[in-house]
């Protein structure tokens, strides 16, 4: 039997709609602990969706620029969890990968129901 241990970048909308933190699971496994909840206890709690911010800039094709932040407003708020090391007066190079900020937005939902498998 072949087993994909990895996490994709995705289980961030796990960990939000479904309050389980994959990572610290996985990890917990991995050191011969089995799982905290059963398939009974896993609750959805809402929507999610993921996106990316890049910072490159549009000719015809998509170039990476090599320029100052002037201006970075984060979003927030419930729900909203922010993946970013720029800031303010950073400076973006060519050299490395165009992510500038990953972002993860939930909504939660009123009733509560568990998940048919």
């Amino acid at each position: 039997m072949e087993m994909n241990t990895k996490l994709e970048v995705e289980h961030k909308i796990s960990d939000l709609i479904m309050g389980i933190d994959l990572v610290k699971e996985q990890i917990w496994i991995a050191q011969g602990e089995s799982l905290k909840q059963n398939q009974d206890d896993i609750l959805f709690r809402g929507y999610a969706i993921q996106g990316t911010i890049l910072v490159e800039y549009f000719n015809g094709k998509f170039i990476l620029e090599f320029e100052k932040i002037t201006k970075f407003d984060m979003p927030g708020g419930f729900g909203v969890r922010i993946y970013s090391s720029y800031e303010i007066n950073n400076i973006v190079i060519t050299y490395y990968d165009s992510i500038c900020v990953r972002y993860v937005a939930m909504i939660m939902i009123k009733y509560r129901q568990s998940i048919e498998c």
